[in-house]
């Protein structure tokens, strides 16, 4: 969809703006919240595992394959617990829908239909045994009824959708030309989550209370927060929140259930007033009315914190090689190549290096949240100029990576987080965001004269003078102006 640059009414928008703080929780908090996040990760592995076992019985000729998604598994699950209960002389009353999944399974393998209301616990027991082996029931943990129900039940949609990705990405045929390119085959399922390697999270809902200088959530009750006054107040304001710890500090996200900020309607504004942003590696963005917002990875704390991390991971280099053991292919296509790594210490034991691993996540941690500091300032005080419009040039930011000149200074400067974020503040700001073709000459057109100059194609080139009008022009800055004025556009928010 193209727009000319003429003027026309801008609707209110009415966007949900979600809020992000840390958490101060205290010793046992931060325990309870360590096995939540433990409980969630083997809930997510839990339904890759299950849905793996019932592929492995069908190919290995146990019986046909059905694949469970997050509402199936859930039954399953659910039923799981009942029979655990009932092993363990609990009277629990089952639910409709869980004595329709028993007798479905009872019938299917040519055994009678029981109730479960009536079943002995030895019989339970057997019957947990037998289903959980022959891959129709999923494992069960007495444990995980200590985690919230809402963040179990959140875990096994996060994997139905990683599973879901995983499928797509088996009949994409340029995600299968990339795997072989590389000499690898393609994934039999989506990947575990591995204590220590993910980001541990949580998701909670109901009985969500919120006061000035603390959070209620559900299990945990009152928890402080750093930042006071900034979520908003009362006991139905929220409907959601995610729990998360990064570093060793947690952080919570909440959802209002209505907006808390009102959209402006901007119809009546000057329609010829908007600017147009140039992305890029030397600085982070350029703008046409003459701002240059610098790179924040050339500042001295970002380069101290950067040589920080390298002595870390150094010294971490170190430590491992010290225990590791590497057996190497002797013939072969693969000689030469690592075979098996293995340990003469347990990491777990390990206590210098697990220190060294927390420093490393800390350091990189804040080097992560300066960044991005600069960055939503940056787009801060861009919309707070009220513009008519905003116009960017399209990024293809995988075919920029593919340059390994340019990959690391690319990927420090997060251009695709910097779209998505402006793209949310102008729809909260009722700003439109209009992104141009790639091939748009943004940089080789003359701003003042509209003469196209192909030498400027090459990259090098930082400043040129017009040959029709005389003008010089600094490279990026020409392109910001000819990106304000671009007539055919794409509006994105």
């Amino acid at each position: 969809m193209t727009r000319s640059s003429h003027a026309r009414p801008v609707q209110e928008v009415s966007a949900v703006k979600a809020f992000r703080t840390e958490l101060h929780p205290t010793t046992a908090q931060q325990a309870a919240l360590t096995r939540a996040f433990g409980s969630a990760r083997w809930a997510y592995n839990e339904f890759l595992a299950f849905n793996y076992a019932r592929y492995q019985h069908h190919r290995d000729g146990y019986g046909a394959y059905g694949y469970c998604n997050a509402y199936a598994f859930s039954v399953r699950f659910s039923l799981a617990k009942l029979l655990c209960k009932r092993a363990e002389g609990k009277p629990v009353k089952p639910t409709m829908a869980q004595t329709q999944l028993l007798d479905e399974l009872l019938v299917g393998s040519g055994s009678p239909a029981m109730d479960i209301a009536r079943m002995v616990p030895d019989v339970a027991r057997l019957l947990l045994d037998t289903l959980t082996q022959a891959a129709q029931l999923p494992h069960y943990e007495p444990w995980v009824v200590a985690a919230h129900s809402k963040s179990i039940k959140q875990a096994f949609m996060h994997a139905d959708k990683a599973y879901g990705k995983f499928f797509e990405n088996r009949k994409n045929p340029a995600y299968l030309k990339r795997l072989a390119k590389r000499g690898k085959e393609p994934p039999e399922h989506p990947r575990f989550k591995k204590r220590g390697k993910t980001k541990d999270s949580i998701y909670l809902v109901e009985r969500v209370e919120v006061e000035r200088h603390r959070i209620k959530l559900p299990g945990l009750g009152w928890v402080r927060l750093k930042e006071h006054g900034y979520i908003p107040v009362g006991k139905h304001t929220i409907s959601s929140m995610t729990v998360s710890r990064v570093a060793g500090r947690c952080y919570v996200s909440c959802i209002p259930k209505q907006s808390q900020h009102p959209t402006r309607n901007t119809a009546n504004m000057n329609p010829s007033e908007g600017i147009g942003i140039d992305l890029g590696i030397k600085n982070l963005a350029i703008a046409s009315d003459g701002r240059v917002v610098e790179n924040i990875n050339h500042a001295k704390e970002i380069r101290r914190l950067n040589k920080k991390l390298k002595r870390q991971q150094r010294a971490l280099s170190r430590k491992l090689k010290a225990i590791t053991h590497r057996t190497y292919y002797t013939e072969g296509p693969k000689k030469g190549q690592v075979k098996h790594v293995t340990y003469t210490r347990p990491l777990r034991e390990c206590k210098n290096i697990i220190k060294n691993q927390r420093d490393i996540e800390r350091t990189w941690q804040r080097i992560v949240s300066i960044r991005h500091d600069h960055m939503d300032k940056t787009i801060h005080e861009l919309v707070s100029q009220e513009p008519r419009f905003i116009t960017i040039e399209h990024l293809n930011i995988v075919n920029m990576m593919a340059n390994r000149h340019l990959a690391r200074a690319l990927s420090a400067q997060e251009l695709g987080r910097f779209v998505t974020r402006l793209a949310a503040a102008c729809e909260e700001h009722g700003i439109e965001l209009r992104q141009v073709s790639p091939w748009y000459p943004s940089s080789q057109l003359c701003s003042q004269c509209g003469y196209r100059n192909h030498a400027v194609r090459n990259l090098n080139i930082r400043a040129w003078d017009c040959p029709r009008c005389g003008t010089h022009h600094d490279r990026d800055m020409n392109a910001a102006r000819n990106l304000a004025r671009a007539e055919h556009y794409t509006i994105i928010a």
